[in-house]
C-alpha cells in the first residue's frame, strides 16, 4: 500500500522435502504477516518464533527482506544472515549492505535491526543467494563478490532477460 514494494530472498539449510516445506512454510508466513504489519522489526522476531515452533532440529533460515518507498526512494531491509544485498548506483557504483541481524530458526531472544539507505533514481537492488557467488564454471574460480558486483555494475538497470542472456557469456 501507498506506494510501497516489498521484496524477499531466502535460503533454507538443508534439502529434499523438509528444507522444501520449511522455505514454503517460511514464504507463506512473511507474506501474510507483511500484509498485516509492515514495520519489519515487528515482523521478524513473530517469524522467527514461528520457524522455531516448525521447524526440524538444525534448520534455519536466511533471509533478506526490503521493503522499497517508491516516492522517496528509501529502502528499508532486514538481513537476517543472508548474503548482502547489491545497490547499484546510477554511473556503476556499487555497494553492499550490511548484514547485521541473526539467521532465523534460532532461539527468540533475538532482535532484528532494521536498515535504511536512500536511493535514488537510475539505482538497482540486486539480492542473491550464496549459490550464486560460490558457483564455479569449468576450472575457473568461484564467480565471487567482486565479480559479481562488477558484472552488476554495467547491468543492472537492464531487463533480466538481457542479464540473464549476458551471464551466460560473462
Amino acid at each position: 500500500p501507498n506506494g510501497r514494494i516489498g521484496f524477499v530472498l531466502g535460503d533454507v539449510s538443508g534439502k529434499g522435502l523438509g528444507a522444501a516445506l520449511l522455505a514454503h512454510f517460511t514464504q507463506a508466513t512473511i507474506r501474510t504477516a507483511l500484509r498485516y504489519e509492515s514495520r519489519l522489526d515487528r515482523v521478524l522476531p513473530g517469524l522467527n518464533e514461528d520457524i522455531c515452533e516448525r521447524s526440524l532440529e538444525n534448520q534455519f533460515v536466511t533471509l533478506c527482506v526490503c521493503v522499497l518507498d517508491t516516492a522517496s526512494g528509501s529502502l528499508e531491509y532486514v538481513n537476517a544472515g543472508h548474503c548482502p544485498p547489491l545497490i547499484v548506483r546510477a554511473g556503476g557504483e556499487t555497494r553492499f549492505l550490511d548484514d547485521s541481524s541473526p539467521i532465523l530458526g534460532v532461539p527468540p531472544a533475538f532482535t532484528y535491526e532494521v536498515q535504511r539507505v536512500d536511493l535514488e533514481p537510475e539505482s538497482a537492488v540486486v539480492l542473491y543467494s550464496d549459490g550464486f557467488t560460490e558457483c564455479a564454471h569449468c576450472e575457473e574460480p568461484d564467480f565471487g563478490s567482486q565479480r559479481f558486483a562488477h558484472f552488476f555494475a554495467k547491468r543492472a538497470t537492464l531487463c533480466p532477460e538481457v542479464i540473464a542472456r549476458e551471464l551466460e557469456d560473462y
